[in-house]
């Protein structure tokens, strides 16, 4: 199957993960080198999310017995937003409280302000 490989990659809108460097091919040789090919195996995840038990992994097909063609279909595949964090909103009510105390101190200091002018000027 080939060698594991641990870091999925986009094809095209597919999300895919390759095992290279397997055994080698019988009597298989590359063109350009004339080495011995090794087997390789390609995973197509899908996502299915109707799927909400066990993953379903088929057989697509293979290429000269060397190379293999997976897919598995499973809601893990499917794209997910990201998590909000939770710490933004409590940040967003302390600014509110922080604002509206600010506004409360001012209007109250003006006010304050306003009522002794005018029991001054009674005087």
């Amino acid at each position: 199957m080939g060698e594991f490989s641990t870091t999925p990659k986009f094809r095209g809108k597919k999300l895919t993960l390759t095992y290279e460097n397997g055994a080698y091919c019988n009597k298989l040789m590359d063109t350009e080198t004339g080495e011995r090919l090794r087997k390789s195996t390609i995973l197509t995840f899908t996502c299915d999310r109707e799927m909400m038990a066990k993953a379903s992994i088929s057989y697509v097909g293979s290429s000269n017995d060397c190379s293999y063609y997976f897919e598995i279909r499973s809601h893990h595949a499917c794209p997910t937003v990201s998590k909000a964090n939770n710490l933004a909103a409590a940040w967003i009510f302390v600014f509110i409280v922080f604002a509206a105390f600010l506004v409360f101190y001012f209007s109250g200091g003006f006010l304050l302000k306003q009522m002794k002018s005018k029991q001054v000027t009674k005087v």
